[in-house]
């Protein structure tokens, strides 16, 4: 077992790669007008986080 906090709500978690998912945490990527690309650390999510967000991304954030 491998338990986990997310980053965004702070609910403790059980590492969920072995539901079938094999993804619990995002990471941002910056590129510049040289295409150099910088990340940032990742950031753990729950599996209700990360839905959330998998819907936010695909649907747009409709409040602006």
């Amino acid at each position: 077992m491998n338990a986990k906090k997310c980053d965004r709500c702070k609910k403790l978690y059980e590492d969920y790669r072995d539901k079938g998912n094999r993804r619990n945490a995002i990471r941002v990527v910056y590129r510049d007008f040289n295409g150099t690309i910088y990340d940032d650390d990742p950031c753990d999510l729950c599996p209700a986080c990360m839905e959330s967000f998998k819907k936010w991304l695909k649907e747009g954030n409709q409040n602006g």
